[in-house]
């Protein structure tokens, strides 16, 4: 897209990114809607990470610790019937601006999308004190037994017996947060993992939880919104929309799609269709198109879409 553009005089006006990998619609009756398909401590304390974007020709920054107090709303009614998705900002868009040459662009965003809900239940995480990779004394191997309602009224400087209100405080009164949080057992007299930090031990007591069950499929989503302008001043969006499922019986959806175009790259490499040397970047067409040219062979093409604005 954006080397035809280049070629025919047509300029990139706006370019929002959304991509991710989360439980089929099926599968995500789960805290959170989300499974883990990588590390899960990665996953928790990614959402303490500061994003800068460029939208409606300012840049917008967004500090450390702040990142779920900004979803925004991606309507994906038409592909995905009955789902409600929210947008996370993904660290730094407006470095994009010069590798993908769209310096024209008065908006730049790149982000994950997640279920609806996400932020807001992460968020009630954060306020508890559990999304921190710090060490905790009572979080060492070795070190004395302590129950998630103990630990967890701890980090919040208050007692067991008014934690459930305390924590609904934190949720601003949403129940629905409360309920989740519940569902995770961490309000309760279990033992907590001893696993050095609140991050760790959470993320190793949520695994079982939020890992796939045999026969459940994950989901791969990648939705971008382009604005372009043409020579004559007219304006055109296109929409680009690729969901792939992964197979219950066989390979997940992010393995297809993270692993069948690093495979066919290692064959055109070997072949001696690929020339580059080192660690390059896939923004070359000698190496993208013959990669995607391939990959419609395994994975379904995107749906295109264009509307006049």
């Amino acid at each position: 897209m954006f080397k035809f553009t280049h070629h025919t005089f047509v300029q990139i006006r706006s370019y929002v990114s959304w991509c991710t990998g989360l439980p089929a619609p099926e599968a995500a009756n789960v805290p959170l809607k989300y499974k883990f398909s990588w590390s899960p401590a990665a996953v928790l304390l990614n959402s303490l990470n500061p994003a800068k974007c460029l939208w409606k020709g300012k840049t917008v920054e967004i500090p450390e610790g702040e990142l779920m107090n900004h979803p925004q709303d991606v309507d994906m009614s038409t592909v995905l019937k009955g789902a409600e998705f929210e947008g996370i900002y993904n660290r730094d868009s407006t470095k994009y601006l010069d590798l993908y040459n769209i310096h024209e662009v008065h908006t730049l965003l790149r982000g994950s999308l997640r279920y609806k809900g996400f932020c807001t239940t992460m968020r009630c995480l954060q306020l508890m004190g559990l999304i921190t990779s710090e060490q905790h004394p009572r979080l060492q191997p070795g070190s004395s037994a302590i129950s998630w309602q103990e630990l967890v009224a701890d980090l919040m400087g208050t007692n067991t017996s008014t934690l459930k209100d305390d924590v609904l405080e934190r949720t601003n009164g949403n129940s629905r947060t409360l309920k989740e949080i519940e569902d995770m057992g961490i309000l309760s007299s279990a033992q907590v993992p001893q696993m050095g930090s609140p991050a760790h031990c959470l993320a190793d007591h949520l695994l079982p939880m939020l890992s796939y069950k045999p026969g459940e499929s994950d989901m791969v989503i990648l939705h971008d919104i382009i604005d372009i302008e043409w020579p004559d001043n007219s304006q055109e969006r296109r929409t680009i929309t690729m969901v792939e499922y992964g197979d219950p019986k066989g390979l997940s959806a992010m393995a297809r799609t993270v692993g069948i175009p690093a495979g066919i790259a290692a064959k055109l490499i070997l072949e001696g269709k690929i020339k580059h040397k080192g660690m390059v970047l896939p923004l070359n067409k000698d190496i993208y198109e013959p990669i995607l040219k391939e990959m419609t062979a395994h994975i379904k093409p995107p749906t295109v879409t264009s509307t006049i604005l």
